[in-house]
């Protein structure tokens, strides 16, 4: 056991624990060192005696998504030392350890899965209709003339919000292959989750087109 009020260069290359001053940051006037241990990174900030370290998986390149990721248990070992006013160093490598082979667990694990993105393909095509039609629907029949100032800008607004929506999201179906594993699985969990993909039937832009043709 050796207990640390924080990491410093000192005690940290002792562990084989590196400096990593490209991951340094400042937030809300506090200040973030960054280290790295076997390529795990990590950020610390020292405030008023308390030590905030946090091992940073969302860092890294990988191919399991942030909800597979807080199912595990190494999940809640990187914020172990997050607001301590000492710690282990020792029990830190423990968890590193731990946390980078879970992390190479999972990610070859990913890398054998067979993804079918059929449903999400599809969905997308039923996200660019629905979206198409409505905005089709609002230029052939919204009544310019009797619109107020307000609402002719807050409108235009929406409609060309909407076409750009659009065109990114048929640039993202044409390009899904393109996609990381990580991106492809986050969004066959968003499908199964939530119902959608990228534009949701209750789209606050193309609900107000469609509200404003019924007024």
């Amino acid at each position: 056991m050796k207990m640390v009020k924080s990491l410093t260069k000192a005690n940290a290359g002792k562990y084989g624990i590196e400096l990593r001053p490209d991951l340094d940051f400042t937030d809300d006037g506090s200040r973030f060192r960054g280290f790295s241990y076997k390529g795990m990174p990590m950020t610390q900030c020292v405030y008023q005696g308390t030590c905030y370290l946090c091992i940073r998986v969302d860092y890294l390149d990988h191919d399991f998504t942030y909800n597979e990721w807080a199912e595990t248990e190494e999940y809640e070992l990187c914020d172990a030392f997050n607001g301590v006013s000492e710690f282990d160093i020792e029990q830190l490598i423990e968890y590193l350890e731990r946390v980078i082979a879970k992390v190479e667990a999972m990610n070859t694990a990913a890398q054998a899965e067979e993804l079918n993105m059929t449903p999400v393909l599809n969905k997308m095509d039923e996200e660019i209709c629905y979206a198409k039609d409505v905005i089709d629907n609002f230029k052939a029949n919204f009544k310019w003339y009797d619109a107020g100032m307000y609402d002719i800008r807050r409108l235009t607004d929406y409609l060309k919000s909407s076409e750009r929506q659009i065109a990114a999201l048929e640039t993202r179906r044409t390009q899904i292959d393109r996609f990381s594993l990580r991106q492809k699985k986050d969004m066959i969990e968003t499908l199964n989750k939530f119902g959608y993909v990228v534009i949701r039937k209750d789209d606050f832009y193309l609900k107000s087109m469609l509200e404003a043709l019924n007024k």
